[in-house]
């Protein structure tokens, strides 16, 4: 025999051996069970047992059509059906021709839950699919309402991006925030990144003036602020008005080195790359900032190296390159 249904006063109530339903009175139901002879077995299997939940189990008639349908539970999707290993279908809801006897599972993946929100919520709107596969790619966008500025998404207070359409590959449920700020956006940024750091910016309402600043690391000279294609200040001290959303780029170079030798008869060499054709020698006689002046010694090129020679050293020196 094999299963057919379950029947409560003779109307068919469910095809599936495993009827669940909520108690919400008595109720008598019949089992109903078929010859094998007279009918072919379809029966229906959730994998994993907790991904989801299946019907469309029972006996048919041959060559009758036959309907299974299955059910992701939360954490799951459905992803397809599969009869012997082999996929049959992608369909939820899979219809086909009773054959003969089948087996078939519903092969369910698990999904994870990407929750977004905005702070405050009258800042702008954030959008985000709800739940995504292992390693799929989320993609998150923010939209600020007028007069209002985006900053940044954070998970647990931490920043994780500034980018307003932010993406990243799903390895686990997340809840991002997407905040904004009522105000002009004042956006900047190091290059190279590792270069040297920079401060001031943030969210500032209209008419407010905006202090900047950019300080070099060991190693590198700041060169410019740049906005766009255009260079806007030379100072790495640099005030703009909070008029409009801006993006500006602190621009950093690499210092060249600057390398001092003592040959024979007591000749001082001091050298540094040819190709730094951007920097200028300067010496003083003491280290007060007051003190230092364009070399006017004889520059020569030796190979790669531009080179100063001082033959009859006296006293103390001390010598710089500056970008002017």
């Amino acid at each position: 025999y094999v299963f057919s249904s379950w029947t409560e006063s003779g109307v068919s109530v469910s095809t599936s051996p495993s009827y669940t339903f909520n108690v919400q009175g008595d109720r008598t139901l019949v089992v109903n069970f078929v010859p094998v002879g007279a009918a072919k077995s379809i029966s229906t299997i959730s994998s994993p047992v907790d991904g989801g939940i299946t019907s469309g189990d029972g006996a048919y008639a041959l060559n009758a059509s036959a309907t299974v349908s299955a059910t992701a539970n939360p954490g799951y999707k459905f992803s397809k059906w599969l009869v012997n290993g082999v996929s049959v279908s992608t369909t939820r809801n899979y219809t086909f021709t009773v054959t003969g006897n089948r087996v078939l599972v519903a092969k369910f993946k698990p999904v994870y839950a990407v929750s977004v929100s905005a702070a405050p919520p009258e800042g702008g709107d954030v959008e985000a699919d709800p739940a995504y596969e292992l390693n799929e790619i989320a993609r998150l966008k923010a939209k600020p309402n007028a007069g209002w500025s985006f900053v940044d998404w954070t998970q647990n207070g931490v920043t994780v991006s500034t980018a307003t359409n932010f993406q990243f590959t799903v390895t686990g449920s997340r809840t991002l925030v997407g905040n904004f700020a009522f105000g002009n956006l004042v956006k900047v940024i190091p290059l190279p990144a590792n270069a040297g750091s920079v401060a001031g910016g943030g969210v500032y309402p209209t008419g407010d003036p905006v202090f900047l600043e950019a300080v070099a690391y060991p190693g590198y000279a700041f060169v410019d602020w740049t906005e766009g294609a255009a260079s806007v200040s030379i100072d790495p001290f640099f005030t703009i008005m909070s008029d409009v959303n801006h993006e500006l780029v602190a621009n950093f170079v690499a210092q060249p080195s600057l390398v001092s030798a003592l040959g024979v008869g007591g000749i001082v060499t001091i050298s540094w790359p040819a190709a730094a054709s951007d920097w200028v020698l300067q010496e003083s006689p003491d280290i007060d900032p007051a003190g230092w002046m364009n070399s006017t010694r004889t520059v020569t090129v030796v190979g790669n190296q531009k080179q100063v020679t001082i033959s009859t050293p006296t006293g103390a020196a001390f010598f710089r390159l500056i970008r002017p």
